[in-house]
């Protein structure tokens, strides 16, 4: 089994200093779980001193009860 090394927490930490923002897959799973974990004992232990902006992207496949961030009665033009 992998376990969150320490080149995660290396990551987050040089985020924070250069105020870099964290993309991932947007996934619960290997390295964008360890970055994730990395991300929340972070905040854990520095709160809002040190705050961390990461964004998950995920692929709308994965997305659980993505029908509730359907609206029907939304329409968006594109021109």
């Amino acid at each position: 089994m992998y376990k969150s090394s320490q080149s995660h927490v290396c990551i987050v930490s040089f985020a924070c200093v250069i105020g870099a923002w964290i993309v991932t897959g947007g996934t619960n799973f290997g390295v964008m779980k360890h970055v994730g974990e990395a991300v929340r004992n972070h905040t854990l232990k520095h709160g809002n001193k040190k705050p961390i902006i990461a964004i998950g992207i995920a692929h709308w496949g994965y997305i659980s009860n993505r029908q509730q961030l359907v609206n029907s009665q939304v329409c968006i033009s594109a021109g």
